[in-house]
């Protein structure tokens, strides 16, 4: 199996009131700090999608173009720019690198480390059929794993809903875990500077991310 992860940082940042993206956290950007934590985990590949000010945000950043990927459509919603994400660096893949396995993860969930994405992983090695994600005292959320049956619907997304109505189809194929720190999310610059006062504790901002929100909602 190969597992592939989308590090979706495509917003236009609107309620942030600014480049949310390259906001810093503990010394590194927003979008470097996600995508590090992410690719210092057991998944094998870790794609940072950019959309929104990706030229400013690249001539910032310290990650390798390798590791970047871009949505054209990013204004049109959070479901078109999965679609496009998945068409373009999941189903387009060589053969003999055929991806079993896609995380979708959101740059602005400040608050989860390597070991959670590692948990994700191991649950869906023992579950390779069914669709991983958090459960948080305010409901499942993201990030989330589908297996490959379910890579068809992702790029069949549309608008601005994301990923959160393949999940409630198929509750029945859904294995959570306990993951209260997804709650924390970045929206506003408050939220931002309430996160920074509190060091990464979990309980500050209870803000719900629900699967499929986009980056700037």
């Amino acid at each position: 199996m190969r597992y592939k992860a989308l590090v979706f940082a495509a917003g236009n940042s609107s309620r942030f009131q600014g480049v949310k993206q390259l906001a810093r956290v503990n010394g590194a950007t927003l979008v470097e700090s996600s995508f590090w934590r992410v690719a210092n985990s057991d998944i094998e590949d870790v794609l940072l999608i950019l959309g929104h000010h990706k030229t400013r945000i690249l001539s910032v950043i310290d990650i390798d173009n390798y590791a970047v990927g871009y949505v054209e459509q990013a204004h049109l919603g959070f479901g078109v720019s999965i679609s496009e994400a998945v068409t373009k660096y999941v189903l387009d893949e060589y053969t003999d690198k055929s991806v079993s396995h896609v995380l979708i993860a959101l740059a602005d969930q400040v608050a989860l480390t390597t070991a959670h994405f590692n948990q994700l992983k191991s649950a869906s090695l023992a579950h390779p059929n069914k669709i991983i994600c958090c459960q948080t005292r305010a409901g499942i959320c993201s990030p989330v794993i589908f297996p490959y049956a379910y890579f068809n619907s992702l790029c069949q997304l549309n608008g601005d809903k994301g990923a959160k109505s393949i999940v409630m189809k198929n509750m029945e194929n859904v294995i959570t875990i306990n993951v209260d720190e997804a709650l924390i999310d970045i929206d506003t610059q408050e939220d931002f500077l309430r996160w920074q006062q509190a060091n990464s504790t979990a309980n500050t901002l209870n803000i719900k991310r629900p699967i499929g929100a986009t980056i700037n909602d």
